[in-house]
């Protein structure tokens, strides 16, 4: 009788252990997935500021394409500036 009651404190303590080992996996699986979808949100952020940086950088191109001041502005840029002198 008591081979048997040490033989169920076994597997109830092996049990036990790998209950716990499986749920300190799940925590830390839990954290990891917490993290990447933190930083899946923060690259979507940019992304969508790139989007929009591109999307007015072609449309600022587009007037001055409309208006004719790109090759002004060109010109403008090649001149010394004042403080040069």
């Amino acid at each position: 009788m008591e081979s048997i009651n040490k033989s169920k404190g076994t597997y109830g303590d092996t049990w036990e252990h790998q209950y716990r080992t499986a749920l300190a996996e799940l925590q830390s699986l839990r954290d990891e997935n917490a993290s990447l979808k933190t930083k899946i949100r923060r690259q979507n952020r940019e992304i969508e500021l790139w989007k929009q940086q591109t999307e007015m950088e072609a449309d600022v191109a587009l007037l001055e394409n409309k208006m004719g001041i790109q090759e002004d502005v060109t010109a403008l840029k090649d001149l010394p500036d004042e403080d040069d002198s």
